[in-house]
């Protein structure tokens, strides 16, 4: 994004500093060259599989994993209690989310989606959801739980322990790196898939396979399929 943007001021005629890369000050070329023979810097960021707060995933996933594993149903959850760190606790985390932002900062909505609709259904977070009288009732059955032992680990770990609590028996489920994290990446077809469910409200199928194509060109230092498929994109206002 800021490098799309960066694109288009300079074709209205912005400039900036001619001696940028000369002042050590703002361009370190020694940290540049160095850094060559190590792993992309983009590698170790997170790639979001869900669109809602990223401290939520861990819990979300804790979620998902036990209600497949034991072949639970919305209804059979009669309790849930999700330990983690400080700051996934300091969001509005709304029980009854107002709009769609509000949802996906919000611990006990979030989770009653992923309960409802499953994963999938945070990719993307559809504005239907907003208003169910059942989420609504779901997520009131979630108590947020500060963990002292996650707490320590954050920032370098996101992690979450879930409890569900069902009539018969009681579930526990910790994910120390949810997917997405360095600590458990997402493949490229994971990638390619989330692109796709992405894209496809403005973009047909093959116009899809058309620019992860570009993508791939890119490892043969070819631009101009990628530049071409992004101005159609921009034509077409996605």
């Amino acid at each position: 994004m800021t490098g799309v943007a960066s694109l288009r001021l300079a074709q209205e005629g912005f400039t900036g500093p001619l001696d940028i890369f000369d002042n050590p000050e703002y361009f370190n070329i020694s940290i540049i060259l160095h850094a060559l023979s190590d792993p992309y810097v983009i590698e170790q960021t997170y790639f979001k599989p869900y669109s809602c707060c990223r401290w939520f995933h861990a819990g979300i996933e804790g979620l998902v994993d036990l209600m497949q594993q034991h072949h639970l149903l919305p209804s059979d959850v009669q309790s849930v209690q999700v330990y983690t760190f400080k700051e996934a606790l300091t969001e509005k985390n709304e029980v009854v989310p107002q709009s769609l932002e509000s949802a996906q900062y919000s611990y006990p909505f979030c989770l009653a989606v992923a309960a409802h609709g499953g994963a999938k259904a945070l990719l993307p977070f559809d504005e239907k959801w907003i208003g169910r009288k059942d989420l609504l009732e779901w997520a009131l059955r979630v108590q947020l739980v500060l963990d002292q032992e996650l707490d320590a680990l954050f920032p370098r770990q996101t992690a979450a322990r879930l409890v569900v609590n069902t009539q018969q028996e009681r579930l526990s489920r910790l994910i120390e790196y949810p997917l997405g994290d360095p600590g458990n990446p997402l493949s490229l077809r994971d990638h390619q898939d989330k692109f796709f469910a992405l894209s496809r409200k403005c973009l047909h199928d093959d116009e899809c396979h058309k620019m992860v194509k570009s993508v791939d060109d890119l490892m043969n230092d070819d631009l101009t399929g990628l530049i071409l498929n992004l101005e159609k994109c921009r034509i077409k206002g996605c």
